[in-house]
Parts: structure tokens; C-alpha cells; sequence
């Protein structure tokens, strides 16, 4: 039995160590879920919410999760197909330059080009800042590492427009 007193980070440790997490709260039961990598008892859980936005941005909690697990496992498309759910541009570019990451490391040039092509498109949906540029500039490192050269240089360009149009500090 785990006193009410003690915060929650702690009682999920506890539970974990155990084996074993009781809680009628269903928040409480998804971040056990989440935390432990059961996304689909996390996704039950969400059911059983009665806040809309907590239920949406819970489930992006649940696939940028699930991406990172795939990712782990190196199953590259199923995380990518994970990732193309995600609603926020910047996650998804994010998540998008760890899937870049792994295709790397598998040294698959056909999936690495695949990331590559949805970034693209997904980068001018994203705010002109440092992450923005940092995207641009990895993706030009990856396609030059695959031989894709014109298309690295166009990334290279776009990176230099990027600091170009940035406000000086």
C-alpha cells in the first residue's frame, strides 16, 4: 500500500518495481500505461476520459511514445506512420530527425529518402527558427551521406535563407 502523501512520480516508480498499479483515476492509469510502454492500454485509458483536449493531447503524448519505441526497435516505417498522426509540425520535424537517425544506421537509402521527402514538405509549415534551422541542416548532411547531392544542396540553401531572414540578436 502506498501512502496518499507521497507524489505521484514515485507511487509510478513503486508500481512499476512492484509490478502491480491500482487506481481508479484514469489519468492516473494512462500515465502508468504510458510510462511502463503499454500504448495500448494507454489508449484504452484515454477512452475513459471526459476532457476532449486532454483526451487529443494525451493521444499525442501516446504516438510521439509508440514513434520513439518503433524508433528503439528500428522499425523505422511503422514509427514514420506513427509520426505522420502527430498534429504539431515541430514534433513531427523532430521526431522525424530521430527517424532520419535510425534509416542512417540501417543504411536504408530508400526509407531515409522517404523521411526525407515528408519533411520537406512538413518544414515550410514550421516557425523560421533554430530548430528549423537545424532541421534543414541535418537532412542536407543525411541526403549528402547517400549520394543525393542536388538535393542536399537545396536544403543547404534553404539553411542559408533561413539565416539570412533571421532577426539579429
Amino acid at each position: 500500500q502506498i501512502p496518499a502523501n507521497i507524489p505521484r512520480l514515485p507511487q509510478y516508480t513503486l508500481a512499476k518495481l512492484s509490478g502491480s498499479f491500482t487506481s481508479e483515476d484514469p489519468e492516473q492509469r494512462f500515465f502508468f500505461a504510458l510510462s511502463s510502454g503499454e500504448f495500448e492500454s494507454a489508449r484504452a485509458e484515454l477512452d475513459r476520459l471526459k476532457d476532449a483536449d486532454k483526451r487529443n493531447m494525451y493521444t499525442q503524448l501516446v504516438l510521439k511514445g509508440q514513434a520513439r519505441a518503433l524508433l528503439a526497435k528500428s522499425e523505422v516505417m511503422e514509427a514514420v506512420t506513427a509520426i505522420r498522426k502527430l498534429e504539431d509540425p515541430t514534433a513531427r520535424l523532430v521526431m522525424y530527425m530521430d527517424a532520419i537517425k535510425t534509416a542512417r544506421s540501417k543504411r536504408d537509402a530508400d526509407v531515409l529518402r522517404v523521411i526525407v521527402n515528408e519533411a520537406r514538405l512538413l518544414i515550410p509549415q514550421t516557425d523560421r527558427n533554430g530548430l528549423h534551422l537545424r532541421a534543414l541542416l541535418s537532412f542536407s548532411s543525411q541526403l549528402s551521406r547517400i549520394g543525393a547531392t542536388d538535393e542536399a544542396l537545396d536544403f543547404l540553401k534553404s539553411a542559408v535563407s533561413s539565416i539570412n531572414s533571421l532577426d539579429p540578436p
